[in-house]
């Protein structure tokens, strides 16, 4: 399974939405001035959605961690890491830009290292069961039935198609 790009644009969208309103409020709680708050907020929305297209354009590399019907729990938590070190690296030197303060950036650094990262893992799993911009493998979309993932079931009677031939776990030919 792989993401097209206008699914990783339209995610990075969505998360960024999310991820200002977040920024905006906890920066005005850290500073308690809209203006800056604002500013802050709004120089992100442009930064971290170029960031952000390429750090799902790097994560559709990485094949670790997906299924074939959508990511592991642990693929989700470690690509929200990975995205939250770069963001709030981001955060912390716009927050000093338009501050000059830098124990009030590195607080806002902080807090959504806790506020984004819960945020960003609810996003992945509801990004993870939409299917639009999903190229699947051959078989492989959810939607027909194709493809195998693994469950850890075990599993007494496997049929698999091929050209109408029904095949069972112990090799007998169904009709």
């Amino acid at each position: 399974m792989k993401d097209s790009r206008t699914r990783s644009l339209v995610k990075g969208i969505s998360w960024r939405c999310l991820g200002t309103l977040d920024t905006l409020v906890i920066s005005y709680i850290v500073f308690g001035n809209i203006s800056h708050a604002a500013s802050i907020a709004g120089t992100e929305v442009v930064t971290k959605i170029v960031l952000y297209y390429f750090h799902e354009r790097i994560w559709n590399i990485v094949k670790w961690g997906r299924l074939t019907k959508r990511a592991s729990h642990i693929r989700s938590i470690v690509k929200g890491l990975s995205w939250r070190t770069l963001g709030t690296l981001d955060t912390i030197l716009i927050s000093y830009f338009y501050t000059s303060n830098p124990m009030g950036a590195l607080q806002v650094g902080v807090t959504e290292v806790v506020t984004k990262v819960i945020l960003y893992y609810v996003h992945e799993r509801i990004w993870g069961r939409i299917k639009w911009g999903r190229k699947f493998p051959e078989g492989g979309d959810p939607g027909t039935g194709g493809g195998m993932e693994k469950t850890g079931e075990n599993v007494e009677n496997v049929n698999v198609n091929f050209k109408n031939i029904l095949i069972d776990v112990d090799g007998k030919i169904k009709k």
